[in-house]
């Protein structure tokens, strides 16, 4: 038999009604924002992503996408290139700088990709050029990092030169994209001056050596 102490625990008391919590408006500033961010992706696609496998020993990385022939033409886009062996290389040389722990991560990967991708390198050589920006990039953020956890003067040091190093090799990665980007866009004015002399000007011109009026 059920003693009455337990019949008593067993009766719940009915929770009141919880009035539905209103959907969130967003203000003028994040409506705003989200407009950006909109135009954006309209202007330009997304970063191809990518998943990764492990097995035993071997890393196997697969495009994140229904249709193998369409994930070789995103990457190949992103890269500037038509040569599917240059965007496979290359790809697989941002999953190696990708790492950052034993095993390399799917977002480890996409980050990488897609930190290129914004870069939107034009041709294989900015292609190159945004990879290893992307890789001096990643390594400058573990440098940061270690900065902020050392216990010794001898880490901080090293932390610190490798920091500056990293930081400074970045802003002259940028400026040589920069001048890549702008050859061939240069345009050079010539302009022609004419230049009316009367015949008693030239006169006095000869008359002081050529040297004209002072």
């Amino acid at each position: 038999m059920t003693s009455k102490a337990s019949q008593e625990r067993s009766v719940v008391a009915p929770s009141a009604a919880k009035e539905p919590i209103p959907p969130y408006v967003p203000n003028p500033h994040e409506r705003a924002a989200a407009a950006r961010v909109l135009d954006r992706r309209a202007r330009r696609l997304s970063a191809p992503r990518y998943k990764i496998s492990t097995d035993k020993d071997q890393t196997r990385i697969e495009a994140d996408h229904g249709e193998p022939a369409t994930a070789l033409s995103l990457i190949c886009d992103t890269l500037g290139t038509g040569d599917a062996h240059f965007a496979d290389g290359l790809l697989t040389q941002l999953a190696n700088v990708a790492r950052t722990g034993k095993d390399l991560t799917a977002r480890d990967l996409n980050t990488m990709v897609a930190t290129v991708h914004a870069i939107e390198p034009r041709d294989p050589i900015e292609a190159l050029l945004a990879a290893q920006m992307a890789a001096v990039h990643h390594a400058t953020m573990v440098a940061a990092r270690r900065l902020n956890h050392v216990d010794t003067i001898d880490q901080q040091d090293s932390a610190s030169n490798m920091l500056n190093k990293l930081s400074r090799t970045f802003t002259t990665q940028m400026e040589a994209l920069k001048r890549y980007r702008s050859t061939g866009e240069q345009t050079v004015r010539v302009t022609h001056q004419h230049v009316s002399v009367t015949a008693n000007q030239a006169v006095v011109g000869v008359n002081q050596g050529g040297r004209g009026s002072e």
